[in-house]
């Protein structure tokens, strides 16, 4: 009798280590997978950005280009352009948290916590 209770809460003992590594390793892997999405999110992110920069660039030196002519005077063209980005750039600045942190962070909360299907 005593043999065999012994020997029930050793298999016991055993299924339940065996549970307990399999739902750690669960774990991980959801972990895992989780950290990856949002890295890949992250690096979408960052690609965006740099075509985002890159296209305001070439159209800030048409604008200046197109305004030069227009008004007969590059310097006068560029500087128009270069007053209105930094507007818009102080108006970013004003509202970063509202236009890009709050967006990004709810996106990257979204992505990390969203259930496997």
């Amino acid at each position: 009798m005593e043999e065999n209770l012994y020997s029930f809460f050793e298999q016991t003992r055993k299924l339940l280590l065996r549970y307990l590594r399999t739902r750690v390793s669960l774990l991980r892997t959801q972990l895992l997978i989780r950290v990856v999405k949002a890295i890949g999110l992250l690096l979408m992110l960052l690609l965006i950005f740099f075509i985002a920069v890159l296209v305001i660039i070439f159209l800030g030196m048409a604008l200046g280009f197109w305004l030069g002519h227009m008004l007969g005077n590059m310097a006068l063209g560029f500087l128009i352009v270069a007053v209105s980005w930094f507007c818009i750039l102080v108006v970013a600045y004003l509202f970063r948290r509202r236009l890009f942190f709050d967006p990004i962070a709810n996106l990257i909360v979204r992505t990390f916590f969203e259930d496997e299907a």
